[in-house]
Formats: C-alpha cells, sequence, structure tokens
C-alpha cells in the first residue's frame, strides 16, 4: 500500500491503523475496530465516517473519481 491507495476492508479483516475512513455500511456510516495489537485493549472502538463522504461514495465508480486534500497531524506516541 502507498500513500493515497483506496483500501477496501470487509468485516473481521486486519488493515493497517493509518485508514482515514470513508464509508461504512452500518448505521450512520459507523464501523467498530478492534485496536488490541496496537494498544493491547480489546474493547472496540466505534469510528464514523463524515455524513457527506459517507453519502457521495457508495460504490467503486464514485470513489474512484474522487480527488481531495486530508491534512492530518504528525505522527506521535
Amino acid at each position: 500500500m502507498q500513500v493515497g491507495d483506496v483500501v477496501r476492508v470487509k468485516r473481521n479483516q486486519f488493515f493497517p491503523a493509518d485508514l482515514l475512513l470513508m464509508h461504512s455500511t452500518g448505521e450512520n456510516g459507523v464501523c467498530f475496530v478492534e485496536t488490541k495489537n496496537l494498544d493491547g485493549e480489546s474493547n472496540l472502538k466505534m469510528k464514523v465516517a463524515t455524513k457527506e463522504l459517507n453519502r457521495i461514495y457508495r460504490d467503486e465508480d464514485s470513489i474512484r473519481n474522487l480527488q481531495g486534500i486530508v491534512g492530518c497531524e504528525v505522527p506521535n506516541n
């Protein structure tokens, strides 16, 4: 994977921690992520796609045409 790649994650799959959630089939764009391998916590953490992204990007064709800039913090401990 490289920066800018679009990754489709299905239920119970492992994936890198630093992904941007663009769409979820869960109600209101919600999904739950287990971070046990990162922080040792086994409880699920709720993640939510923004309403705009979840509404606009519902299929592979709409995501293929995605253009934009993502701003984020620098890595931290």
